[in-house]
């Protein structure tokens, strides 16, 4: 806020750090966004159209789908970026032109004299479907996706692949997880998409395996199902120890992302 005399310009700001700053994005927000962009299925509210513009650049596109999609996956060139440009501000009292393109829109208020009450109205850069407000999680009804994957008991040195094995995968849009393995007794050595199958390499991100992460991300435009049962992907891994049973050192984390 500045200002000289009575009047002040005030402007809001709002950026959060991790994992603040991606708190409410998700793999259905840039699905939302692609069916924007195909046209089958436009976005009309303004302040939804502003959220999904996560790039600031004036236009909905695939690349704001892409930039949610790798801030998740844990990019950090992503997650800074929404670091600082967490939430946009729009005073209560404008009205939108052409709500349907509402860019151009004010970012400050000016208050002249004794001028008091005046509000913005803010969005949450990347939350379309706005999860990102706590009184929206309750009453929400997600689809439970499993992956159940063969228990096993591994030595030192032994190379193996895993089998994820999707149950419940059914007239899915989007998804998304995160698999938390010990880095000290595996090793990740490659993600193994199917021909054909629901993920593939784009949708996994491991920035992070050296602290044992491998995070994945889907947004679609239609829904997908995949055989009850039937293995969705693969990972290759190495044990780095004698006796390492699987489902002692790898499992599903929400604390990383929901899933």
């Amino acid at each position: 806020s500045g200002g000289t005399g009575s009047n002040f310009v005030v402007t809001p700001k709002k950026n959060k750090p991790m994992p603040g700053a991606i708190n409410g994005l998700s793999s259905a927000d840039a699905s939302r966004i692609q069916q924007h962009v195909i046209g089958a299925f436009p976005i009309t509210d303004s302040y939804k159209l502003i959220a999904a513009d996560a790039n600031k650049n004036n236009s909905v596109t695939a690349a704001d789908a892409n930039l949610i999609t790798q801030a998740i996956l844990g990019n950090p060139v992503a997650q800074n970026w929404f670091s600082n440009n967490t939430w946009r501000f729009v005073p209560k009292a404008y009205v939108f032109p052409v709500p349907t393109s509402p860019w151009g829109f004010p970012e400050t208020i000016t208050l002249t004299g004794g001028a008091s009450d005046q509000d913005f109205i803010g969005c949450k850069l990347g939350d379309v479907n706005t999860t990102a407000n706590p009184a929206n999680f309750a009453g929400s009804v997600v689809p439970e996706l499993i992956w159940s994957v063969q228990d096993k008991l591994v030595q030192a040195g032994e190379e193996f692949t895993i089998d994820f094995n999707a149950n419940g995968f059914d007239e899915l849009l989007a998804l998304q997880f995160a698999l938390r393995f010990d880095p000290e007794k595996l090793q990740m050595l490659e993600v193994l998409p199917l021909n054909g199958g629901p993920l593939q390499t784009g949708n996994f991100g491991l920035f992070n395996l050296a602290g044992g992460e491998i995070r994945s991300v889907l947004a679609m435009t239609q829904t997908m199902s995949w055989p009850e049962g039937a293995t969705a992907f693969q990972i290759r891994f190495k044990a780095l120890e004698n006796n390492v049973l699987l489902s002692d050192v790898l499992n599903l984390d929400a604390s990383i992302i929901d899933c």
